[in-house]
């Protein structure tokens, strides 16, 4: 049975692995957006610096939360998850040149790959959270 602390600490597990999600949803609408205008480029790139400045806010969260001891090895791996967030949507973010009026899609499939596997990680970490948080 979950003592309160437990409890409280997997409802915020829960609300940072909803915004993740959410975010990635934003960023994946970005990255099929294939229009070349310099105002859809601009959008994108703004996107993507939004997008790494709200993940930045989950991890600026989740390392202000205490873990309860059972999580804590979880807890230092889904901070590394949100890591991989943040790193493939700053390859992107740089993938997007307004200068040129290009897009490097090689930034942009190798920083989109970094972020579905931090999406993965995130994803199975909150669920193996649960999980433990749930047999304690």
């Amino acid at each position: 049975m979950m003592n309160q602390e437990e409890s409280l600490y997997g409802q915020k597990i829960n609300e940072i692995a909803q915004r993740l999600h959410q975010i990635s949803k934003d960023v994946e609408s970005i990255i099929n957006d294939k229009e070349m205008s310099l105002q859809t480029l601009r959008k994108n790139n703004l996107g993507y610096m939004m997008a790494v400045n709200n993940y930045k806010k989950c991890r600026s969260e989740l390392s202000k939360i205490n873990p309860p001891v059972s999580v804590q090895q979880e807890h230092a791996d889904f901070m590394a998850a949100i890591q991989m967030f943040i790193a493939g949507t700053e390859l992107m973010y740089r993938g997007v040149c307004l200068c040129s009026f290009t897009i490097n899609e090689e930034l942009i499939k190798e920083g989109g790959a970094l972020e579905q596997q931090g999406k993965i990680h995130a994803e199975w970490l909150a669920e193996a959270i649960a999980k433990k948080l749930a047999t304690s």
